[in-house]
């Protein structure tokens, strides 16, 4: 008896005359569910806020925004949504690069000191330098890209291995947080309670409700989204490792320089508008993996369940906000939901190394 040919995964393909793309058929599924529930998650952000805005308020609210439910709505809870779905796709695209650059799970920038990096200059343009809100934009990247490059340069030893590089980024890390603990400290009342709790990760600021902060940042994060996807098929081979790589001929060399500086730039406009938001860029892409069934990375679904993640999270937040008084921020939620996920890789990458 003759063995079955496995002819690969169910392919859908589009043509347009000379052009043609191929979508994989989960992925595409996923995608679209996925989507789908975001869109819900949208509308149950917009009536989240502690304002009694109620589902037959929301299209009036939508469409006059004089009135007091139309405030709430179109001036406080449509931009922080905005915020949460945008920069969530931003934290889940830098961590899928940055946990393909190392080849590692845990490879994300909120473990390697990439995000407390960018964070850490933010903190110098606002409470040391007086900057505004550009100069704390320019200063989380140069933050970001200065700790990227020591965390690079120390865990280089004729390579940059995977488990290396993140034990040297947790160490980094360290380092920073005990430099931001002392800007916080050294500010003044008012400064340090703002700046703690932006160090913590929200939404819940005044920044990310604006549309002035928040159409740059839009704009740059799609900048470098659109920059990843013309990286999208080097990155692909990159995943089946160096060797591999140069044995298929590839020419990998610029995309290795471009990915880590757009995975950087994508972590510090996220950082600069909400903070340091912990687990989302280490859990959306290990997600997105095992939803599609993918041995690479599928980086829209990838951003769609970033943004997801974040969205649900900070409508958990709002809702623990107004059930307990006071802020919550949306950090402390994925945290919680994210430490459990570490422990979780933790267990399996210990079992893998073992076998």
């Amino acid at each position: 008896m003759s063995a079955a040919v496995d002819f690969g995964r169910p392919q859908l393909v589009v043509r347009t005359g000379r052009l043609s793309q191929r979508w994989d058929r989960r992925t595409l599924v996923v995608g679209v569910v996925i989507a789908a529930l975001l869109v819900l998650a949208f509308l149950v952000g917009l009536l989240a806020g502690d304002d009694g805005v109620g589902v037959a308020d929301l299209p009036g609210a939508l469409l006059r925004g004089g009135s007091p439910e139309g405030f709430a709505v179109r001036g406080l809870q449509l931009p922080r949504v905005w915020a949460a779905i945008v920069l969530g796709a931003a934290m889940a695209l830098s961590g899928g690069i940055f946990q393909l650059l190392t080849r590692n799970p845990l490879g994300s920038p909120d473990l390697i000191g990439f995000g407390v990096g960018s964070y850490t200059g933010a903190l110098i343009a606002s409470l040391v330098v007086g900057l505004g809100f550009a100069g704390m934009s320019a200063f989380a990247l140069i933050g970001g890209l200065l700790t990227a490059g020591a965390v690079y340069l120390l865990a280089y030893r004729g390579g940059v291995g995977g488990f290396r590089l993140v034990i040297t980024g947790v160490a980094i890390s360290a380092m920073l947080a005990a430099v931001n603990y002392w800007l916080i400290l050294r500010s003044d009342l008012d400064e340090a309670m703002l700046a703690a709790q932006w160090g913590a990760g929200t939404l819940d600021t005044p920044v990310a409700r604006n549309w002035t902060y928040l159409v740059p940042a839009f704009a740059i994060s799609g900048a470098l989204a659109a920059a990843l996807a013309v990286l999208a098929p080097r990155a692909r081979i990159m995943e089946l490792g160096p060797q591999l790589a140069r044995a298929l001929g590839a020419q990998t060399r610029a995309a290795a320089l471009a990915l880590p500086v757009i995975g950087v730039a994508l972590i510090a406009v996220a950082t600069t508008i909400c903070g340091p938001v912990a687990f989302v860029a280490l859990s959306a892409p290990h997600i997105a993996r095992r939803l599609c069934r993918s041995g690479t990375t599928p980086w829209v679904v990838t951003a769609l369940v970033g943004a997801l993640l974040l969205l649900l999270s900070d409508i958990v937040a709002q809702q623990i906000s107004a059930l307990v008084g006071g802020s919550l921020p949306v950090g402390v939620v994925t945290v919680c939901v994210g430490g459990g996920y570490l422990c979780y890789l933790l267990y399996t990458e210990m079992r893998r190394t073992r076998a």
